[in-house]
This record gives structure tokens, sequence and C-alpha cells, in this order.
């Protein structure tokens, strides 16, 4: 019968040394209102204005667009 070599396992790496050797993943938001009402505008600014703050917030990401739909 053969031997079996038991290999342990390493520590874990840390996020920021993960975060490292991974490429940034590209990501798009899509924002978009139902009404041309004036709440409905604003509400539109706030979503893009919101999305391009978060996505850009993270370390991993990068921003690829904001696809949206103005009535």
């Amino acid at each position: 019968m053969k031997e079996v070599e038991v290999i342990k396992a390493k520590n874990t790496l840390s996020s920021r040394s993960f975060r490292q050797t991974l490429e940034r993943l590209r990501v798009a938001a899509y924002c978009r209102v139902s009404t041309d009402s004036e709440d409905q505008k604003n509400s539109y600014n706030s979503q893009m204005q919101h999305y391009t703050e978060y996505i850009n917030s993270k370390a991993e990401w990068t921003l690829a667009g904001i696809y949206a739909d103005e009535a």
C-alpha cells in the first residue's frame, strides 16, 4: 500500500495581500427613472452620484460606466 502525504494548509492571505494579487473588477451601474416628475429627476441624479461614489470607494473595483434610462 502506498503512503499518503498530507500537506497542511498554509495561513490564508490577508485581504490586502489578496487584493494586490487580483486584477481590479470592472463594475458598471444601471440607473433609471420611470416618470418625468421633478422628484424622479432628482432621484436619477442621486442614483448616478451614489453609484459613482460607491464604486469608486472600493479599492478592488474600477468604474466601467454608468448605464442609464432617463424618462
